[in-house]
């Protein structure tokens, strides 16, 4: 697991406890993938990417001769690996990540998740609803019809055929066809869903803002809401049918050993430190406000980080207990995408934010 100022965590006993193996970096790791026990990547802000060969008690710098966000990173293999992120890069290696080369996407969208089958077949998704599709490694890529133009934060490969797609509003796209046709499925939230998960054709899960974690049994026909918290939640993992974990803001680990149908309970790491939050509007043009709720008088710090991770805004003062509304004014900063990092006490809330005309 992996986030905010190089945070890396790990696990050795089925997420009971977490041991800290954070690399010294300022960047956002935003994303984290292991190809088998040893061998691991994580990538985020400023174009960094950090790989382990021994389970992530040492990682090393890898150069990826790029500055720009990186959002999404996987790989099949000790070898073969892809990562995704703004203006619509996508660099790939061959070699492990001792090199990466660009690959040429057909789209300048920021690209939220890249996933593989095998060696040839993957497909990436983003913002304005881009879904591209690649049947050549990622060498050469085409652009596939969603039917929407909403942020789409994750894709989910089950075979050749099917997949699964998420995002904003609640949207929860299909396809049966390689991606030719996708149809529109409703969960029943129009909430901003940030990931999903399948275990085989029939079981998967969704996982989102606002705590809402979605079970199907039947291949997405019918979905179940299975949420315990309101924190929003970021991304989701099952390794069978009864084991899982979910993850959120303020450091907040969800684990089950029943499918989440019973049991579903937060794990005691940063489980003190819970904080939720809610910018409004999002996407925004001009002005947003960060909604939060103090329990008693506090400090807070709100930090705002462009898609460099660089810093664009700091704000610092103590705010009396109850509904709190910080507000950011973005009119002299570009359109994209920004993030926040609110700070009250001990309590930490992040969250994305979209600014466009």
């Amino acid at each position: 697991m992996a986030g905010l100022e190089g945070l890396i965590l790990k696990t050795e006993d089925a997420g009971k406890t977490w041991i800290e193996q954070s690399f010294f970096t300022t960047d956002w790791l935003q994303s984290i993938y292991f190809a088998d026990e040893n061998n691991g990547w994580a990538a985020g802000s400023g174009g960094v990417i950090l790989h382990t060969i021994n389970s992530g008690y040492e990682w090393i710098l890898q150069q990826s001769n790029y500055e720009g966000w990186l959002e999404s990173i996987f790989f099949l293999n000790e070898s073969n690996g892809w990562c995704s992120g703004q203006d619509g890069i996508i660099l790939k290696t061959t070699n492990g990540g001792e090199s990466w080369t660009f690959r040429n996407s057909g789209t300048d969208k920021f690209l939220n998740e890249i996933r593989f089958i095998n060696n040839d077949f993957g497909m990436a998704v983003g913002d304005s609803g881009i879904i591209i599709k690649t049947s050549n490694g990622g060498d050469t890529w085409t652009a596939l019809s969603s039917g929407t133009a909403d942020t789409l934060e994750s894709i989910f490969l089950v075979d050749h055929n099917h997949a699964w797609v998420v995002g904003q509003n609640g949207r929860v796209l299909h396809t049966d066809n390689g991606g030719y046709e996708w149809n529109s499925v409703d969960c029943g939230t129009n909430h901003w869903l940030m990931d999903i998960y399948f275990i085989d054709n029939e079981t998967g899960w969704i996982t989102g803002n606002h705590g809402h974690l979605l079970h199907t049994d039947n291949g997405g026909q019918t979905w179940t809401e299975q949420a315990i918290t309101a924190i929003n939640l970021y991304g989701i993992y099952f390794s069978n049918d009864k084991t899982g974990w979910a993850v959120g803001d303020g450091g907040t680990i969800l684990h089950t050993e029943s499918g989440g149908m019973v049991g579903l309970k937060p794990v005691n790491f940063y489980a003190q430190n819970k904080l939720d939050s809610k910018p409004i509007p999002n996407p925004f043009s001009s002005q947003i406000s960060i909604e939060y709720e103090l329990k008693r008088n506090e400090k807070i710090t709100l930090r705002i980080f462009n898609h460099l991770g660089q810093m664009v805004y700091c704000k610092e003062e103590n705010q009396y207990q109850g509904t709190q509304r910080l507000k950011w004014n973005a009119d002299a900063l570009s359109d994209g995408i920004y993030y926040y990092r609110l700070q009250v006490g001990n309590s930490v809330a992040n969250g994305k934010m979209v600014k466009v005309n």
